[in-house]
């Protein structure tokens, strides 16, 4: 596991990076958790981090995730107040917006 941000280099992007950042986000999230939809993005401008959009099957798997994330061994940031339909975060190197499916503003 990896405790610190990676240190990707702005404009190096190819897809085993993309690889790495969901290698990360199921690091953070859990590698068993149930999903419907993930899409992973590099940063837009080199002072952001990636980002990873996962979309759950339902609100309590949404509220799980969520309680193992604030439980769990990463240092954790919430954005916004989080509701019934999603919730925004940051780890170390990675920003991570998580919806379920009925709640989804794709």
């Amino acid at each position: 596991m990896v405790d610190a941000p990676p240190d990707w280099a702005w404009g190096g992007w190819v897809l085993g990076d993309l690889a790495d950042i969901l290698r990360r986000a199921c690091d953070v999230l859990g590698n068993a958790t149930d999903i419907e939809r993930v899409v992973v993005s590099p940063p837009s401008r080199p002072e952001e981090v990636p980002e990873i959009r996962v979309v759950v099957p339902s609100e309590l798997g949404l509220l799980s995730i969520r309680r193992d994330l604030t439980q769990g061994e990463y240092p954790v940031q919430f954005f916004g107040r989080p509701t019934d339909n999603c919730w925004i975060a940051e780890v170390p190197g990675l920003r991570l917006f998580v919806a379920h499916a009925q709640g989804r503003s794709s």
